[in-house]
């Protein structure tokens, strides 16, 4: 029972290569984030929207949109308590090691909730700008009035990397909130 928050963490570590959020365009996926990408404020273009779209590859480069900078925060911070109660946690365990990580955890469920509600905004501005620069002539597939179509058209789907983290982020503190309650087969500790 002792290893279920390291566990935990270990899970909100690995969450950050996992799909991240998906924004499809007429069905197609066009824009994709794993937790690294998101991260760092880059995205995957897929390579029949990168067809036309000009300047395709500054699409896929780091974003400096507002929303794209509060995502980039809130992905930092959930990482880099992610990565500090998985220490915490592997060390002897206390009771205020064991409030530490709860704590640690705590941030990350809440920083994973914003970042659920504000993660289609980076994306919203990144499909804005590709649609603002293809091709109005009409020879691809998104010409000006396509293009307006598209827009109409596009869905956002959160995936499974920002769930598992905040599920694993609630188990952290369930876990600990019921171990200091002693419910868990042990005393708690002062």
């Amino acid at each position: 029972m002792q290893r279920v928050p390291s566990a935990l963490f270990a899970v909100m570590i690995v969450s950050f290569v996992l799909p991240w959020y998906t924004v499809s365009c007429l069905g197609e996926p066009v824009l994709k984030s794993n937790g690294i990408q998101t991260l760092t404020g880059q995205v995957q273009v897929a390579e029949d929207f990168a067809k036309d779209v000009k300047d395709s590859e500054k699409i896929g480069e780091a974003a400096h949109s507002p929303e794209s900078v509060v995502v980039q925060i809130l992905a930092a911070v959930a990482l880099l308590c992610a990565v500090g109660g998985y220490a915490v946690s592997i060390m002897a365990p206390t009771t205020s090691r064991r409030r530490t990580a709860m704590s640690l955890a705590l941030v990350v469920a809440i920083v994973a909730g914003i970042g659920i509600l504000f993660g289609p905004g980076m994306f919203a501005s990144r499909l804005d700008e590709a649609l603002a620069s293809t091709d109005g002539s009409g020879g691809g597939i998104l010409g000006e009035y396509a293009a307006k179509l598209a827009k109409d058209r596009t869905n956002m789907t959160i995936e499974l990397g920002p769930w598992v983290l905040l599920m694993s982020s609630l188990g952290v503190v369930a876990f600990g909130f019921l171990a200091d309650r002693g419910m868990l087969g042990g005393e708690s500790r002062p």
